[in-house]
């Protein structure tokens, strides 16, 4: 049975759809509130659900809070369409770091990588036990001084190179996935626009949507090193915040 999950930022909640056989929307066959508050009284006055998406076996949703610090885990029962918390899988970050995306490693997908929003940082978990493990955590600044906020996360397509967006820094942190599964940052490089909400990568160009310039930035990727290098091409577009590819 397929279904569909929203994430509710303003609201900080979940909401489960089922699909039909043809991909439409059905009923709301499911709905989970959070509640709380986080340390940041602006951006973390109550519950704020920024991203879903499946754990590596795919029997459940890890659903990112940004305003609790917190990913709650919920299995997905298929046959009473519902989801059920499971309190020991989820993974509490450190207060304040506001947990905004995540991806999982490529080749072991029990491993993730998660974007933090209000700390500029991305953490690393080790999720193949019940209860999760930070491994790592490692900014996306370099000792920059900037006020800064991230926004997307994404790996390469051989999974060897992880990228996450700076807005206020307006660049693009690039990290080589070691052998045991680490970061190490290999470059911090400037999207050429302003506030890169998110961007798109490929094996050979990745386009960056810089939200306040109007602008999609396109750089090259070299694959033996992961570094972008800006070819001085610009897409006008109005506040583009999201890209995504039209390939199935």
């Amino acid at each position: 049975k397929r279904f569909l999950y929203t994430a509710n930022y303003s609201s900080g909640s979940v909401s489960m759809f089922r699909l039909g056989d043809d991909g439409s929307i059905q009923e709301l066959c499911d709905f989970k509130q959070h509640s709380g508050q986080g340390k940041n009284p602006k951006r973390q006055e109550g519950p704020h659900v920024h991203f879903i998406g499946h754990s590596s076996d795919e029997r459940g949703i890890w659903c990112v809070d940004l305003g609790l610090d917190t990913i709650f885990y919920y299995e997905v029962d298929a046959k009473h369409a519902k989801l059920i918390p499971e309190g020991q899988r989820d993974i509490h970050l450190p207060e304040g770091t506001g947990p905004r995306h995540f991806v999982l490693a490529g080749c072991r997908k029990e491993y993730m990588y998660v974007v933090c929003e209000l700390s500029s940082e991305v953490y690393v978990f080790d999720c193949s036990a019940k209860k999760p493990q930070i491994i790592q955590s490692i900014s996306t600044l370099d000792g920059c001084k900037t006020e800064n906020t991230c926004a997307a996360i994404h790996l390469s397509e051989d999974g060897k190179y992880l990228y996450a967006s700076n807005r206020g820094d307006d660049s693009i942190a690039v990290f080589s996935v070691e052998e045991n599964h680490l970061l190490k940052l290999v470059e911090i490089k400037k999207t050429e626009g302003r506030n890169p909400r998110d961007f798109w990568i490929g094996d050979k160009l990745l386009l960056a949507a810089n939200q306040d310039s109007n602008s999609i930035t396109v750089f090259r990727t070299d694959l033996s090193t992961g570094r972008i290098t800006y070819t001085g091409k610009s897409i006008s577009c109005s506040k583009p915040v999201c890209l995504v590819s039209g390939r199935n």
